[in-house]
């Protein structure tokens, strides 16, 4: 259905925690509509803090190397963490 528009209103809540020792956490609710509505979207992520001197990425030559290859994807990967 082309053209068609849809109107609603969206509400979101969101809760976040942190705690002493680098963690953080984060859950959110999207409705349609009212506060109580039908939920549209839920979320929720983990945070962990790493210290860069906690990643081995080749020292500085390793960290130069990175920062000057030219793909900026590599760029950005050489420097991603993921558990």
């Amino acid at each position: 259905m082309a053209g068609r528009k849809i109107r609603a209103t969206a509400t979101a809540t969101a809760t976040a925690t942190a705690t002493a020792t680098a963690t953080a956490t984060a859950t959110a609710t999207g409705r349609i509509d009212v506060p109580d509505g039908p939920v549209a979207v839920r979320a929720a992520a983990f945070f962990v803090e790493v210290k860069v001197d906690h990643i081995d990425n080749g020292g500085p030559e390793g960290i130069r190397a990175a920062m000057n290859d030219p793909d900026q994807v590599r760029r950005a990967r050489a420097f991603e963490v993921n558990p």
